[in-house]
């Protein structure tokens, strides 16, 4: 087993393995200080890190936006499956979900002569105008005219504004 046999930097002479200065010269060997040389990151590096960092970014936005969306859709179906049972128990397929916080028997038992009296509130006389009434499926009932001009009443309130018709 050989040692490679080291020389000193300053004189040049054979060192002794462990020695910290030159037996010839008393030249300090542990003291090369390599302190003058600025460290430098190469690009790549940089380069490789930005990319992880920016992918990993990417990756949170999305499999956070993809985990809302599927909980929407979650409660979309499950709403949409205590409303089809809602339908089944009361035996009417009229009573149907709406997206606003009206109730179901709300809905139904809200009558043109009450959507008569809210448009008179507002202002608008459907009978002396002579407004053709029609009931839509979402329980409201909307009047309209001859010229394609309508007003809208809702069982909460007139265009949830009550007093303040809704034009098309």
């Amino acid at each position: 087993m050989t040692k490679e046999t080291k020389f000193c930097p300053n004189c040049g002479s054979e060192i002794i393995e462990g020695s910290v200065f030159c037996p010839e010269c008393g030249f300090a060997l542990h003291l090369t200080n390599n302190s003058g040389k600025k460290r430098r990151i190469k690009p790549s590096v940089i380069a490789i890190v930005s990319l992880t960092a920016f992918l990993f970014i990417i990756g949170s936005f999305l499999l956070g936006y993809s985990s809302s969306t599927s909980n929407i859709e979650q409660s979309k179906s499950k709403i949409t499956a205590k409303n089809t049972d809602k339908t089944k128990s009361t035996g009417n397929s009229k009573v149907t979900s709406s997206s606003t916080k009206k109730s179901a028997v709300a809905v139904s038992k809200f009558t043109e002569k009450q959507a008569v009296v809210q448009l008179k509130k507002a202002g608008t006389d459907p009978d002396a105008q002579g407004l053709k009434p029609r009931h839509d499926s979402d329980g409201s009932w909307e009047f309209l005219d001859d010229n394609g001009m309508s007003w809208i009443a809702y069982p909460d309130g007139l265009n949830n504004f009550p007093g303040d018709p809704h034009y098309y």
